[in-house]
């Protein structure tokens, strides 16, 4: 690809508010705000996340845990969740009570996410299923009849209050809309929820993305690192020479905040004697067997390393995604020497907003033209998407390393590549950096220069050669393999260390007092943890590397009187990694001075 220098930019910023929120007249009814602050967004709908578009709003909670939260509608509690990661401790809403379209159908489920507690009448049931199935992390749905009765509120009311739990990275409420029948995530901004919003979009580039010679049928650029990035402070208009793909790196904010959020919507227009729209999406629904495509609709390796958000213009091969507006694909862009091509980008919020950038394409010719350096080493040629394949290379250390792509592992036909960097470290690379599906890589298992029991781990190393990610797996044949969704560089090491518990930490008086105590695993990660006191199975739970266990469980007698009969107990935490290692703690209440007791407990209790 070529640029030029000079001419000027043809930057004609029409820039258009046009403030026509929706309003309480709406025909789709609107939702009463789930925090009785005024709300600001740190994330919205369909903003691009790393593997994912965004499924809801994320509302700030004034950097505290513990307000409270509301239903946002009429309705039933249909189902609780409990885990570490993902959404924490999030509680499920349905409605009937809100109107709906063709796009947004009733009736809807509301989901509420990262909380710290839910309503007592539901802390009690949690606690009850939790305590009958002896397990923290659970999933879990009333009976429709029961929940009719018991578990009913109106608009209003408190239902749970907000947290940071799961893999929430700081105080906030998650709050999506999804259709019933097929939990496909709705904007929510379609019921409203929203203060005046008068800031449009705002334009930052364009990107132009060569065509290979060895692309396939579909036109689909092999080398996407070869990309430009054209800028209204380049003061030209963009030359290309031969096919191009286009993007447009666009964003957004929200009145009241200085966050960065996601498009609502995008349109594309070649001008001439008429428009011809090139691309056209609009973030309305998603869906979560679809999600993870948001890989084909960015430049994924872009937003890998810088956060670019650039919208391809262009739908790859394995790109599933229903937001678009305008038929499926689009030829590559050619503008011949001498001619130009005038294009209307229009960047729209869900307010109504809108920006609208009039640019240019001309065609380059090689004596007023700079030739752009590629910045890729040489590869192999391009694998057909839709078929399976293998690269291999030799290592001293790991024998044959193979890396076994399935067919649809890729969005488009690319090239794959694997080398064994030095006798520790191996890498694979891609020309397309973005995964559909797993991948399968394997190796021979190295001389064990330690204990030969202890288990291999698979490390993916950043740049400074720390461990970012880790896999296990079963040894089978002199080999094993891992099943991953990423590139880069790995290494295999031994994990021969169990987890490591910190100091203890009890806080509160009575029956308000929390028990907790920091465990970390250095390489696999932790697979399963629990508490048990005099025998018996505690509810412990796990977030952001604490376990934490509370005496309003009502499980625990260490009172002064108990302490006086002999009664006192001990109570104990466990935790197992990934590899298998177990590690416990103890103490002997109501002292928290752990014990010296070292003897393992059955990790099933």
């Amino acid at each position: 690809m070529k640029i030029g220098t000079g001419l000027r930019w043809l930057l004609l910023a029409a820039v258009s508010v046009l403030m026509f929120g929706l309003s309480s007249s709406s025909a789709l009814g609107q939702l009463r705000a789930p925090l009785a602050i005024p709300l600001q967004y740190s994330g919205n709908f369909g903003e691009i996340r790393t593997g994912h578009f965004h499924t809801g709003m994320d509302i700030r909670t004034q950097g505290r845990e513990g307000l409270p939260v509301l239903a946002a509608a009429d309705g039933v509690i249909s189902r609780l969740a409990v885990k570490s990661s993902g959404y924490g401790k999030a509680l499920y809403f349905d409605s009937d009570s809100l109107g709906g379209d063709s796009v947004r159908t009733a009736p809807v489920t509301l989901v509420y996410a990262h909380l710290s507690a839910f309503h007592p009448k539901l802390e009690a049931w949690l606690m009850a299923e939790q305590y009958a199935r002896k397990s923290w992390a659970i999933d879990i749905r009333p009976d429709a009849a029961w929940a009719d009765t018991a578990f009913r509120f109106s608009a209003g009311d408190t239902i749970c209050w907000s947290g940071n739990s799961g893999g929430s990275f700081g105080p906030h409420l998650h709050f999506e809309v999804r259709d019933r029948a097929t939990q496909h995530p709705l904007n929510p901004l379609a019921w409203g929820l929203t203060d005046e919003d008068v800031v449009p979009p705002a334009f930052k580039a364009l990107w132009l993305i060569p065509v290979d010679a060895a692309a396939d049928s579909s036109g689909a650029a092999i080398n996407s690192t070869e990309t430009l990035r054209w800028t209204p402070e380049q003061g030209a208009w963009a030359r290309v020479e031969g096919p191009v793909r286009l993007g447009v790196e666009a964003f957004d904010r929200m009145d009241g905040t200085g966050f960065v959020h996601g498009l609502y919507g995008l349109d594309v227009y070649a001008v001439g004697d008429s428009l011809e729209l090139l691309h056209s999406h609009r973030m309305d629904e998603l869906s979560f067997s679809t999600n993870k495509d948001v890989a084909a609709h960015t430049i994924y390796s872009r937003w890998r390393e810088q956060k670019a958000r650039i919208h391809r213009l262009h739908r790859l091969p394995g790109n599933r995604l229903r937001i678009y507006k305008c038929p499926a694909g689009m030829a590559p862009i050619t503008v011949a020497p001498g001619d130009s091509l005038h294009l209307r980008v229009v960047l729209l919020d869900h307010a109504g907003n809108q920006s609208t950038v009039e640019l240019g394409l001309t065609g380059s010719l090689p004596s007023d033209s700079t030739q752009v350096d590629s910045c890729c080493a040489p590869h192999p040629a391009a694998s057909d998407h839709r078929q399976p394949f293998t690269v291999s290379a030799a290592s001293d250390r790991y024998g044959r390393i193979s890396a076994d792509f399935p067919g649809g592992c890729f969005y488009q036909d690319t090239w794959a590549q694997l080398q064994s960097l030095d006798s520790l470290t191996f890498e694979v690379r891609s020309g397309d950096a973005a995964l559909r599906s797993p991948y399968v890589l394997s190796c021979d298992i190295p001389a064990a220069p330690g204990k030969s029991q202890d288990p291999w781990v698979l490390c993916a190393l950043d740049d400074d050669g720390e461990v970012n990610a880790a896999w296990t797996a079963d040894p089978f044949l002199g080999r094993v393999k891992f099943s991953v969704k990423q590139f880069g560089r790995f290494a295999l090491r031994q994990d021969s260390l169990p987890p490591v518990f910190g100091t203890p930490v009890l806080s509160g008086e009575g029956a308000g007092r929390v028990l907790r105590v920091k465990v970390e695993d250095e390489l696999s990660g932790l697979a399963r943890h629990g508490g048990i006191f005099e025998g018996k199975w505690l509810r412990v739970a796990r977030d952001k590397g604490w376990l934490t266990y509370q005496f309003s469980d009502d499980r625990v007698g260490d009172t002064s009187a108990d302490t006086q009969a002999g009664k006192a107990g001990e109570v104990r935490f466990w935790a197992v990694d990934k590899a298998g290692h177990y590690t416990e703690i103890a103490w002997a209440l109501p002292s928290v001075t752990p014990s010296s007791d070292a003897s393992k407990i059955d990790s099933d209790n």
